[in-house]
C-alpha cells in the first residue's frame, strides 16, 4: 500500500470515528487527488464491497455504492457518454445524492393528494 494510499484510509478511519462521535459528515474527492487508477482501485478493494447500491438519474447519472464498512461510501458522477466526472468517498449515515430534499417530500405529498382527489371522482 502506497503512503497516499495509506493516508487516505487514515483519513477515512478518523471520520467514521468523528461520524459517530457527532456526527459530523466528511466528503473526500478522489478525483482531485494525485492517485493513480491503479491506487484508486486498491482503495476500494481495502473498503470492500457492501449490500447497497443505487443509480440516480437526476440532472445527470450518479451511482452510490456502499462499501464493506459501515458508513462509508463511495459516490460517482458521470458526465456525457459515461466518463467519470466526480469520485468521492463519504463518510455519513446516507450520502445526499440519495436523499430526499424538503422541497421534493411537499411536492410529493401534493401529487398523492390530488390522486386521491382524482381517484374519488
Amino acid at each position: 500500500m502506497s503512503e497516499p494510499e495509506r493516508s487516505v484510509l487514515i483519513e477515512i478511519h478518523q471520520a467514521v470515528s468523528a461520524l459517530l462521535e457527532n456526527g459530523t459528515e466528511l466528503a473526500i474527492d478522489v478525483s482531485t487527488m494525485p492517485l493513480g487508477a491503479a491506487e484508486v482501485a486498491r482503495l476500494e478493494e481495502a473498503l470492500g464491497h457492501g449490500e447497497v447500491e443505487a443509480t440516480i438519474d437526476a440532472g445527470g447519472k450518479s451511482r452510490v455504492r456502499e462499501t464493506g464498512i459501515s458508513g462509508v461510501w463511495i459516490v460517482e458522477h458521470y458526465g456525457e457518454g459515461g466518463t467519470v466526472l466526480a469520485k468521492t468517498i463519504e463518510i455519513c449515515e446516507t450520502p445526499s445524492v440519495i436523499r430526499a430534499h424538503r422541497e421534493d417530500i411537499e411536492a410529493g405529498r401534493d401529487e398523492l393528494g390530488r390522486r386521491l382527489l382524482d381517484s374519488i371522482h
